[in-house]
């Protein structure tokens, strides 16, 4: 193989690798967003607890 076609493949095989890098986060924010949706659906008719009682329960600052 000559030297420019190696270069060409090498260049086009980084680039691949970065459009795969940014799918595979893409897709990982994807899952994320979805399990909280599924979280809200679920607990949608339970009671919740205030940010100031959680915050006085667990002592944060």
């Amino acid at each position: 193989m000559s030297r420019t076609i190696e270069r060409e493949l090498s260049k086009t095989i980084r680039e691949k690798r970065a459009q795969l890098q940014v799918i595979r986060e893409e897709v990982e924010n994807l899952i994320d967003y979805l399990e909280l949706l599924e979280a809200r659906a679920r607990d949608k008719n339970k009671p919740t607890t205030a940010h100031s009682e959680v915050i006085k329960r667990f002592r944060v600052k």
